[in-house]
């Protein structure tokens, strides 16, 4: 017998507070926080890990399902094609086509038996099946599709004419076995908060002085950290913690540093817009937003800084005069900008959009449409021009920006359709980068399915699914050189992946039982100086800086 499961008003009012904190329904929270007295409660204490309450609504949905589809004698109801929601009655639609039933287990999903050693199903063709995948697949000697990208990607040329148009089902990697970091001589230095521990969602390493490193917490706080080269900072006298926001609604949810090095920008749940210098100082703060700021990034010749909000709006600020230049409001709340060209910004929305813009236009020039739900981050490629995007819709897609140009004086947006579409995720895709060498790119997402993919960025076919993680990922971190990327989940694991062996090298875990989730990962490399490393923002309140130097996987 298991004990009684219980469920108090108390534990669901703490899980939806944090929803509606996790939503920017900031008002809303408080409201439910003195209403219910939650301040009071001893849940009101307890951690309770981003997504929460969406996950256990899902699980719920799963249960549901089972349920619904439950045939007796250990089998499931499987040609149904109707979807479930939470708040309508589940009625079947059932595919004649498709096969009506199956073992629970396999229905499921989850591996029923496993191999005896030497085994062989189908007089041999299942191990015939996996060797064609990794052996040569044409008569001319030609290698597989997975051979002739990954050669493409090692020598840099982009010459696999071969492999593209070629459609193969992803590779799927194994399961790891969540060891402790494979190079056991090295060690990762944890830098404890200065002060309270506060969770850090963002981090931002310096451009050119690679041993400063900006991390932003939740209570409104920004950690300026100096980190050696050789390991942790044992000199903290250029140590800063600046209080520039309330300890209510004064999240930070993004942090940029100016080309220049000179000043860093910092977005926040207050409705305002800051920039300090990397001395410390406050340079401009502006409230022109109306709610929640999401994202601020400079331009390229550090002059002008885009904000994108909750408020449906895009401002573009002068940075050498301290205003406010240009604001646009959109069809939806603003999530993520980025830059494509000197006065030209890219802005994705919840309007299912990425809009193009110029900054002295009053309207979009130019929008991409395709996504059928928000558009979470935007990625810019200024090698081949073209502008990486991912949606709620579990879809990342990649848009060409060759045929638009900048009219500012249009009165008419020009809408554009035509994109690569990269499909399979089961959940929303959260974070996306471009790797590879030029000829040869590679898009990686990130997803809460809890997987992370690489992708031909020509082609739109997956090669390779990572599933190490056990809970959604948060974060991907490029390295400079476009070798490697990592990625960090609310598991508290960091993993890092080899785009030239399509594979997992390295892995790391904070020795934390709780509050353990890597937020973000900030990675700057730097030659002259022989500085290779990434920066993570822990939920712990931490910053862990990642030497790749001394890590011979990493080389």
């Amino acid at each position: 017998m298991v004990g009684p499961m219980m469920m108090r008003a108390d534990e669901i009012n703490c899980l939806v507070y944090a929803y509606l904190r996790d939503s920017g329904l900031n008002h809303t929270a408080f409201s439910l926080l003195n209403e219910a007295q939650l301040d009071g409660s001893p849940n009101f204490q307890k951690h309770i890990p981003h997504g929460e309450l969406i996950e256990l609504l899902g699980k719920s949905l799963l249960f549901v399902e089972v349920e619904k589809h439950w045939a007796g004698n250990n089998r499931m109801v499987t040609n149904c094609t109707a979807p479930f929601s939470l708040l309508e009655e589940h009625s079947c639609a059932v595919d004649p086509a498709l096969k009506s039933t199956a073992s629970l287990e396999i229905a499921m999903g989850i591996e029923s038996f496993k191999r005896k050693a030497g085994d062989d199903l189908d007089g041999g063709h299942v191990a015939k099946r996996a060797r064609a995948d990794t052996q040569t697949s044409t008569a001319n000697g030609t290698g597989s599709f997975y051979q002739l990208f990954v050669r493409a990607i090692m020598d840099g040329t982009g010459n696999d004419s071969q492999a593209k148009n070629v459609a193969v089902a992803p590779k799927i990697a194994p399961k790891s076995r969540m060891e402790p970091p494979k190079s056991t001589t090295f060690d990762p230095a944890v830098i404890g908060p200065s002060g309270e521990a506060v969770q850090l969602f963002c981090a931002a390493a310096h451009p050119h002085d690679l041993q400063l490193i900006a991390a932003g917490s939740r209570d409104g706080s920004i950690n300026i950290k100096t980190v050696p080269a050789t390991g942790p900072a044992l000199d903290a006298s250029r140590d800063k913690v600046l209080k520039v926001a309330g300890d209510v609604d004064g999240d930070i949810t993004s942090m940029d540093w100016s080309p220049d090095g000179r000043l860093l920008s910092i977005a926040c749940y207050d409705h305002q817009v800051r920039v300090i210098t990397h001395e410390g100082s406050l340079y401009l703060e502006g409230s022109a937003h109306a709610n929640s700021v999401f994202a601020s990034k400079f331009s390229k010749d550090s002059k002008w800084l885009i904000s994108a909000g909750l408020d449906c709006t895009t401002c573009v600020w002068n940075i050498p005069e301290k205003r406010i230049y240009k604001q646009v409001r959109h069809g939806g709340c603003c999530l993520d900008l980025e830059w494509v060209g000197e006065d030209i910004f890219a802005v994705c929305c919840s309007d299912n959009k990425v809009h193009i813009m110029h900054i002295d236009g009053t309207a979009p020039f130019a929008s991409f449409i395709g996504h059928s739900s928000e558009v979470n981050s935007i990625k810019y490629n200024p090698a081949t021009n073209h502008l990486a995007s991912c949606s709620d819709d579990s879809t990342a897609r990649i848009w060409s920006l060759d045929t638009i140009r900048a009219t500012v004086t249009t009165e008419q947006t020009v809408k554009i359709t035509e994109c690569i579409v990269f499909k399979g995720h089961s959940a929303p895709v959260n974070n996306i980068g471009w790797a590879g060498p030029p000829g040869a790119e590679v898009l990686v997402t990130s997803s809460f399915d809890s997987t992370s993919r690489m992708w031909d960025a020509r082609t739109g076919a997956c090669l390779m699914i990572f599933n190490d993680h056990t809970r959604p990922i948060f974060s991907i971190g490029v390295s400079p050189d476009r070798c490697f990327f990592a990625t960090g989940g609310s598991d508290g694991w960091l993993h890092v992946y080899s785009v030239h062996k399509f594979e997992r090298v390295w892995s790391w875990r904070h020795t934390v039982s709780t509050a353990h989730g890597v937020f973000d990962v900030a990675w700057r490399r730097n030659d002259t100086e022989k500085i290779n490393r990434f920066a993570l923002a822990l939920e712990s309140g931490e910053i862990c800086v990642v030497n790749a130097n001394m890590i011979p996987e990493l080389q």
